[in-house]
């Protein structure tokens, strides 16, 4: 069983290696894009592998303002599609650390 969690903004700044996404990236972005009825540039994400278990026990990803998103490695070895599109929402949200915006329910995340 995964579970699909993220962490809070606030905290010490999370470990990771820079990665360069593939293409299906872009295409889970637009399907993101489609149900949140927001628009953004999934170009301006820097994303970063970090060590499975470093952004806490039950964590999977975190994003950080400035357009950061940490990914654990399980999630970005196996294409984990939930989370990462998690991570798009709030990076489309600007943030929404406490899953607040109707967003979330609306796209299943």
């Amino acid at each position: 069983m995964l579970i699909f969690g993220c962490v809070s903004i606030t905290g010490p700044q999370p470990i990771g290696v820079s990665f360069r996404p593939p293409s299906t990236y872009a295409t889970w972005w637009t399907a993101v894009e489609l149900c949140s009825g927001r628009r953004g540039d999934v170009t301006r994400i820097q994303w970063h592998e970090s060590p499975d278990g470093a952004l806490g026990p039950r964590n999977m990803g975190q994003w950080l303002p400035d357009h950061d998103v940490y990914l654990v490695h399980f999630v970005v070895t196996h294409q984990v599609r939930h989370t990462i599109q998690h991570e798009m929402l709030h990076d489309l949200l600007g943030g929404d650390p406490d899953h607040q915006s109707p967003l979330w329910a609306r796209c299943g995340l």
